[in-house]
């Protein structure tokens, strides 16, 4: 319901992204995830920012761009205050890099004025791409984008 709600209104603005035009970049991911160097090879120069998603409480005097346990309300969704400035920034792409399972990830992507977002959850209705991937490691999903893009660009 508050996932349908978030999209219903959003106000952003779509647009299919060409890799020699995309500027800026955001990347959500599980802080859990052991890959600490992520390389988006078909996108020279662009700006990213990544939103990191946690499943523990927030360190004290911890102000990172992530979102906690303990910065979730009763309904498992993120505060305002921890994810404004990265809904708010208007991403040429947004990547969701987790199995897209989680509510408060796809509350985020809902809400996010990003101008492309791509996951891989076939059931939700957040993402304007869809990639069916097995996540053996998050850089082949980044050449999966890539392909997708430069095929659907011809």
């Amino acid at each position: 319901m508050f996932i349908h709600k978030a999209l219903k209104n959003n106000k952003r603005k779509v647009h299919f992204p060409s890799a020699t035009k995309v500027k800026t970049i955001g990347i959500i991911c599980d802080a859990n995830n052991n890959e600490t160097s992520l390389s988006i090879p078909f996108i020279k120069n662009a700006k990213h920012s990544v939103l990191k998603i946690h499943n523990t409480r927030r360190p004290k005097q911890n102000s990172d761009m992530a979102v906690y346990k303990s910065d979730r309300n009763l309904l498992g969704l993120p505060t305002k205050k921890w994810i404004i400035p990265f809904i708010d920034e208007t991403f040429d792409i947004l990547i969701d890099l987790t199995d897209g399972t989680n509510q408060a990830i796809e509350y985020i992507c809902a809400r996010s004025v990003a101008g492309f977002k791509t996951g891989t959850n076939p059931e939700s209705r957040v993402y304007d791409l869809i990639i069916k991937h097995n996540f053996e490691n998050s850089n082949s999903f980044i050449n999966e984008i890539e392909r997708t893009l430069n095929n659907l660009n011809q």
